[in-house]
């Protein structure tokens, strides 16, 4: 109902415990109640690669007692004996179950156009994605027969030790998450202990991944992420500081320079806590200078075809 009357396109995330009549059920309901002009990104279960997730560790458990019964798609190709690689592939697994309903359910000439299955994962862990979409398209075929796109969610701030320092000011709070920005959006990055080879997490390489498999690249939510509650109010007035809403702007120009799609900002209004401020606006009143940079891109975007 939501989506149908602000127009606006509707992502959902299959439970991960649903059986197949459950997400048919689903299936059909968006068929018959969500206006038809809007697209409906699907995705399973919300961060299955997050321990601190029930989702994560059932996952985890089912992959490993289906791993562990003898050879099967999750331990094939190489057999694979990582059981963190069997949670991995069962992710990718379930998002085909799903897919391939939902085609039953719409027909396969809505798949990857009106119905847009999304195969999400953690930019931050370089060798997941790859994994995934290798064994997939080893196991299934292309990746786009079944999937419109990979999604991420590219969060840049203060990282490490910086994280839980109490004497932050403004300005080191705004320096510490441009620096980080930069890190996202540099092709190689400056780290020793990766050598200067090509990173799967930055945004450059992530769009070239989606590319070569011939998917979309979204961010299922992202922006700064000022990290706790040390430093607290320096990290507030940051956030409503007009360099951090330049840095918003410069991340969002790059995402979509780097030939991405859809990247979803976390989050429209929040409240000030213990994490700063996420959201675009604290009163959706008054604007704010992250809002209006945000909307300075959004403009744009209408204006630049894609």
């Amino acid at each position: 109902m939501l989506a149908n009357q602000t127009a606006k396109d509707l992502w959902i995330c299959v439970p991960d415990q649903a059986s197949d009549d459950y997400v048919r059920q689903m299936a059909i309901m968006l068929r018959d109640r969500l206006d038809p002009r809007l697209a409906l990104y699907v995705e399973f279960s919300n961060e299955v690669w997050n321990w601190e997730y029930l989702e994560t560790r059932r996952n985890s458990a089912a992959a490993i007692v289906e791993g562990s019964a003898g050879p099967c798609a999750l331990n094939d190709y190489g057999a694979v004996t990582n059981q963190g690689y069997w949670g991995w592939r069962r992710v990718a697994a379930q998002t085909v179950r799903i897919s391939r309903i939902f085609s039953e359910v719409f027909g396969p000439t809505a798949m990857n156009t009106r119905v847009r299955p999304v195969l999400a994962s953690q930019m931050g862990y370089r060798y997941m994605l790859p994994h995934q979409l290798e064994w997939m398209a080893r196991r299934y075929g292309p990746p786009s027969q079944f999937i419109y796109g990979i999604a991420g969610a590219p969060y840049f701030g203060p990282t490490g030790a910086d994280r839980t320092r109490t004497d932050l000011t403004v300005d080191q709070v705004v320096a510490l998450t441009d620096a980080s920005l930069n890190y996202w959006i540099t092709l190689f990055r400056p780290d020793p202990n990766f050598r200067g080879r090509l990173d799967w997490g930055n945004m450059p390489t992530y769009a070239s991944l989606a590319r070569f498999y011939g998917l979309r690249s979204l961010a299922y939510e992202g922006g700064p992420d000022t990290a706790g509650a040390a430093s607290l109010q320096a990290k507030i007035a940051a956030n409503r500081d007009p360099r951090f809403a330049a840095s918003v702007e410069r991340f969002l120009h790059a995402w979509y320079d780097n030939g991405n799609d859809l990247c979803m900002y976390f989050t429209l209004s929040g409240a000030d806590g213990q994490y700063g401020e996420f959201g675009l606006y604290t009163d959706l009143t008054e604007d704010t200078p992250k809002s209006q940079a945000v909307e300075r891109v959004a403009q744009w975007l209408s204006r630049t075809p894609r």
